[in-house]
């Protein structure tokens, strides 16, 4: 017989992420605080407001893997723009990426 566990809905702190070969180092860590899709119930979903970042996933571990995925995106796009070519939004976010995201 198999049991059901119950669904781990605990925060998570990201020290590190890695995206595309790359890790990246979050000081101070980021804290994720995953819980169910309104609709369904059946996704993880998260939201890190500092980085204008939504992420989701049908376990913890693929809604970790869709948040790694968008902070390297983040790194990769954004910190390294020249600020001319970026909206006002986008340079703040920058500023909040280039101090508090570091690639190893």
């Amino acid at each position: 017989m198999r049991s059901i566990e119950p669904v781990d809905l605990s925060a998570l702190s990201l020290a590190t992420v890695e995206h595309a070969g790359h890790d990246y180092l979050l000081s101070p860590p980021v804290v994720v605080n995953p819980r169910l899709d309104e609709d369904t119930q059946q996704h993880f979903v998260a939201e890190i407001a500092e980085f204008g970042l939504s992420a989701q996933g049908r376990t913890r571990d693929t809604l970790l893997d869709d948040i790694a995925s968008q902070i390297g995106f983040l790194g990769e796009e954004y910190a390294v723009a020249k600020e001319s070519e970026l909206s006002e939004d986008a340079i703040q976010l920058r500023k909040v990426l280039l101090a508090r995201l570091k690639r190893k």
